[in-house]
């Protein structure tokens, strides 16, 4: 895609050059006011939003809001459709069953679930698959059942 927030002069200001920071990751406005489309703070990527048709009384409604925010979205999540804590999540759930010494195992494996599940729903939100979803509830279920499994046995042997 042609890009930068100007769409029509590549990229924004400074991106591609190491050392210059460009706009932050956000939806843009594509020039033709057709809708806006996603940059991710490095490149333009294929996901695009169509802007609403205007009503008759456009005047009283606010315009369509943009947001610029950063997602915490990398360019590998968003365009390799990777979701890392969510596959971590689900290795940690499954080494949970197996081996939780000090319930460490069972509780890094919730939080990079919940971390995964985040990941998902920004995804999501900007118009991409919910990547890792299924992965990251696995994960959780499993590694809360290996916590509780290992706590049962800790207390049954004491």
């Amino acid at each position: 895609m042609p890009g930068g927030p100007d769409r029509g002069a590549g990229a924004p200001s400074g991106a591609g050059r190491p050392d210059v920071s460009s706009p932050a990751a956000g939806w843009y406005p594509v020039p033709d006011g057709a809708g806006t489309a996603w940059w991710t703070g490095r490149a333009w990527s294929d996901g695009s939003q169509d802007r609403p048709a205007p009503s008759a009384d456009s005047s009283t409604r606010p315009a369509l809001a943009v947001s610029a925010e950063p997602s915490h979205l990398s360019d590998d999540d968003v365009t390799g459709a990777v979701n890392r804590p969510a596959r971590a999540a689900f290795l940690l759930g499954i080494a949970a069953l197996v081996v939780n010494p000090f319930l460490l195992t069972g509780i890094a494996g919730v939080v990079a679930a919940c971390i995964g599940l985040q990941r998902a729903s920004l995804m999501g939100q900007h118009g991409f698959a919910p990547v890792g979803r299924l992965q990251a509830v696995v994960g959780l279920c499993l590694a809360v059942l290996g916590t509780v499994v290992s706590v049962a046995f800790k207390n049954s042997m004491f």
